[in-house]
């Protein structure tokens, strides 16, 4: 259990850290000969190159995990998760285990198309450039920029811990034009956090698409 304030400040900052990689990554890096994501009809399956940065029940940043993270999707719904050919519980990416709600998005496709901006709970939609990620062998028809922010006290999240005092940021670029993730950076407080390698119940997850299918 989470039981100090400093532990979990020590959480907070690794999801400080993912996001600025997240933020940096295929920044100026120009598209090339790189392939187009293919558009579909939101039954597909896709697969990431994955950065897990955890953190510990009793200490700061952990360690750096990388692997490949499968989505797959039928009808713009997510039925199955794996991390390093580990299937993960599809309840990781909702609240209060995602405790930001980013990762509620990657459920449901189509709740992203609804999505407006909105200052009283922490989301923001914003048009960009289509992307080229440096880490994809694939560029971006369109980009649609997703920011979830949530300051949270004093939550309990079944099975992993209490947060006495955090704020997290969870950040999805959606190519809206082919209908899938591009590159996204989540927080989770899971107790699979395990079965993707870390010690404690927390992971950063930063993801960068690799193939489609």
């Amino acid at each position: 259990m989470l039981r100090t304030r400093s532990v979990v400040i020590a959480t907070v900052l690794v999801a400080v850290v993912a996001l600025a990689i997240f933020a940096m990554a295929g920044m100026g890096t120009g598209a090339g000969n790189k392939k187009e994501i293919p558009k579909t009809n939101g039954t597909f399956t896709a697969v990431y190159y994955a950065k897990v940065l955890c953190a510990s029940e009793t200490a700061g940043p952990q360690s750096k995990i990388t692997g490949r993270l499968t989505l797959v999707y039928r009808n713009n719904k997510l039925v199955h998760i794996e991390f390093n050919n580990k299937t993960l519980p599809l309840g990781i990416l909702k609240y209060p285990h995602n405790v930001a709600r980013g990762g509620e998005l990657l459920l449901d496709l189509g709740a992203i198309t609804n999505l407006r901006n909105d200052t009283n709970s922490g989301v923001s939609v914003q048009r960009a450039n289509p992307s080229s990620h440096e880490e994809s062998p694939y560029k971006a028809k369109s980009s649609l920029i997703i920011t979830r922010r949530a300051v949270v006290s004093n939550l309990t999240v079944p099975g992993a811990g209490v947060i006495y005092f955090g704020e997290f940021n969870d950040i999805i670029d959606y190519d809206d034009v082919a209908n899938v993730p591009y590159h996204f950076a989540i927080s989770i407080m899971h107790p699979a956090a395990t079965a993707m390698g870390c010690a404690g119940s927390y992971a950063a997850i930063f993801a960068t698409l690799q193939d489609i299918k």
